[in-house]
């Protein structure tokens, strides 16, 4: 799950002198969060009937909370044959899966679903040993894609969440029907997944994207900006979605670590990746929000085209620590 990157646009209205045609930006709600997407355009029908027809496609194949989904039928055990979109993701999110040491892991499902970040109702009173009865059937080794173009899982109850990953993944079907299209200079965000096309026409710049502060309010300000050009980009983050144990009145925060079952403990305040892709990017933030600082520093050195920014927590005040290779600081 990821935070809401704030895009950095600034429209100069007044005596504008039309050098360009004036930039705009089309917004609305998918995936139960909202979208929004910046060119210069002035057919809205079109922009709107692509989002909303990409939206329906994705839900359709791996939306948890569509009952008739691809994935749905999956996680309650129907065989089903997948679509490309499926494939796309799954044979990505087993490639981070790997290359994270399974700090990324879509079949943490389950567990997430017991802490009631999910579609299901949480367990009651979760304790040790039924997040040890979780892990049994969590762990992306325990599924594959059979030769009949299915889901195979070693554990019936095993539970696939690409949450993490989808809305990257839209991010990028879009941007890549726009380019079809003829759009050059845009820039598409869902959720704060993010993929930016060309150059903001009317500053003549690569897009400048505001990384939020990691403050508890619901406010616009930013710790940082980056500035990208042909990259995706997506921020993760635990300070905002929680849940508290009405029993226990503890406190659970949305990164579930797959490989101990328990909510992440740490001063890592957010996590932004840029990659090739958005959905890359996504699901990199997401391993970066679940392992060890050091870990994810390590990882992010070994992988070509992908670069890193965190805000730590630090005696009570935030510090930012980038990858060595990081390029993308607004000027």
């Amino acid at each position: 799950m990821t935070l809401v990157a704030r895009i950095l646009v600034i429209i100069f209205l007044i005596n504008s002198c039309n050098k360009v045609s004036e930039l705009k930006s089309y917004n609305g709600f998918a995936f139960g969060t909202t979208y929004s997407i910046i060119l210069q355009s002035d057919n809205e029908l079109q922009i709107k009937q692509l989002v909303e027809s990409i939206v329906l496609r994705i839900n359709k194949s791996m939306s948890t909370y569509v009952e008739n989904s691809i994935i749905s039928n999956i996680n309650i055990g129907n065989q089903v044959e997948i679509d490309t979109d499926f494939e796309n993701v799954f044979n990505a999110s087993k490639l981070v899966w790997q290359q994270s040491n399974g700090y990324f892991d879509p079949t943490v499902g389950s567990l997430v679903n017991a802490y009631g970040f999910g579609p299901s109702e949480p367990i009651n009173s979760l304790n040790a040993k039924v997040i040890d009865s979780l892990l049994e059937f969590t762990g992306f080794s325990k599924i594959k894609i059979s030769n009949n173009n299915t889901i195979k899982k070693d554990d019936k109850r095993t539970y696939i969440d690409f949450n993490a990953i989808a809305k990257g993944y839209a991010v990028d079907i879009i941007s890549k029907e726009l380019r079809e299209l003829g759009y050059k200079n845009f820039l598409v965000e869902i959720g704060g997944e993010v993929f930016a096309e060309g150059i903001n026409p009317l500053r003549g710049t690569m897009w400048t994207i505001g990384i939020d502060k990691p403050l508890q309010k619901q406010s616009i300000d930013f710790i940082s900006s980056i500035q990208i050009r042909g990259k995706g980009m997506a921020t993760s983050g635990n300070y905002r979605k929680y849940k508290i144990d009405k029993n226990s009145g503890e406190k659970y925060v949305h990164t579930i670590n797959p490989l101990n079952g328990l909510p992440v403990k740490s001063n890592i305040l957010s996590a932004t990746v840029v990659a090739e892709s958005s959905m890359l990017a996504d699901a990199y933030a997401t391993a970066l929000m679940a392992m060890p600082l050091n870990e994810g520093e390590k990882l992010v050195s070994t992988l070509e085209n992908v670069d890193a920014m965190w805000i730590i927590s630090e005696n009570k005040n935030f510090k930012i620590v980038k990858s060595s290779n990081f390029k993308y600081d607004s000027i």
